[in-house]
């Protein structure tokens, strides 16, 4: 009985070394980081855009372009999904998911169909088709 007593007493005087010297490890082996050192604080030469908390920096105005861009007319918008559920209609155009209802760009949605969207805008009307054969998804519930 004794002998048991002595071979759990090492046993736990080396568990407790090894979590001892587990919890006295430098940061900098433990977690990959120097200790004392803010993991927060930006590298040298970056700083932050807002006004509060950084550091001054000389502002100096761009030098201003003779040369005019041409002016480009905006992209044609393009129907990429449409959703249709018994509880809503959703169409993606451009960058955007939209509703009946929605506007895009002084426009409104007016009606979503399966393979086109009417937009309007007073007395304009104006249809985008998807362009690509739509396909029809049936979605059925077991009972």
């Amino acid at each position: 009985m004794r002998r048991y007593r002595e071979i759990i007493l090492v046993l736990t005087l080396i568990l407790f070394s090894i979590f001892l010297s587990i919890t006295l490890v430098e940061p900098l082996v433990a977690y990959g980081q120097a200790k004392g050192k803010n993991p927060f604080f930006l590298p040298p030469g970056v700083y932050l855009l807002s006004k509060k908390g950084g550091p001054l920096v000389k502002k100096e105005k761009a030098p201003k372009l003779e040369t005019k861009l041409p002016e480009h007319p905006p992209a044609p918008w393009k129907v990429k999904a449409i959703l249709i559920s018994e509880h809503i209609r959703l169409v993606s155009i451009g960058q955007q998911i939209v509703a009946i209802g929605d506007a895009i760009n002084d426009e409104r949605i007016l009606e979503i169909e399966p393979d086109r969207v009417i937009l309007g805008k007073g007395d304009k009307r104006r249809t985008l088709f998807l362009p690509q054969i739509p396909l029809l998804l049936t979605v059925e519930k077991e009972k």
